[in-house]
């Protein structure tokens, strides 16, 4: 049981980490003052710059909730371990077992959040939100080469609509 405690230490020092590289406070504030702008009378006045703001914001909120939900799901995890231990001594308990089998699931799923969100982190430069075109060429092969490439192709959509990303085929041949 303490070894989770520890484990769930470390996830919780690794998500303050991760709100400090995405300075989470500033972002806090960029959303409050995109909220008050979309209050403003004449905000819709101006499609594009109404759709702009409203993807910023969109954004931004769904950065600090999904913090905020990892954070509170680390907190109720560290408190449901220390109100186990107090009510169960008898670690030979199966439902002591069954507790702590639980709780080694979430700290799994809540590692693999916080590593996704460390990727993006990493890959959350200036330029990275803006679109992209990837081009496939078979190049020489003949046939197997096309459909290694309609594979790939068909792997690298499916890719990007699990990200949510919109993809549009500009050319296919």
């Amino acid at each position: 049981m303490q070894e989770l405690v520890e484990k769930y230490s470390d996830l919780s020092n690794r998500v303050d980490h991760l709100s400090l590289k995405l300075d989470l406070e500033n972002k806090r504030n960029t959303i409050r003052q995109l909220e008050a702008e979309t209050m403003k009378p004449d905000f819709w006045n101006d499609n594009e710059h109404a759709r702009t703001v409203s993807q910023e914001l969109a954004e931004l909120v769904k950065e600090a909730e999904t913090i905020d939900d990892i954070k509170n799901k680390i907190s109720e995890n560290v408190s449901f371990i220390e109100l186990t231990k107090r009510e169960h001594e008898d670690v030979s308990d199966p439902e002591f077992s069954e507790i702590t089998d639980s709780l080694a699931q979430d700290l799994d799923a809540l590692t693999k959040e916080i590593d996704s969100l460390e990727v993006q982190l990493f890959l959350g430069g200036k330029y990275d939100k803006k679109p992209a075109i990837l081009s496939i060429h078979a190049g020489q092969g003949g046939t197997e080469a096309m459909d290694w490439v309609a594979m790939l192709a068909r792997m690298y959509e499916r890719y990007a609509s699990s990200q949510g990303w919109k993809i549009e085929k500009i050319d296919e041949v």
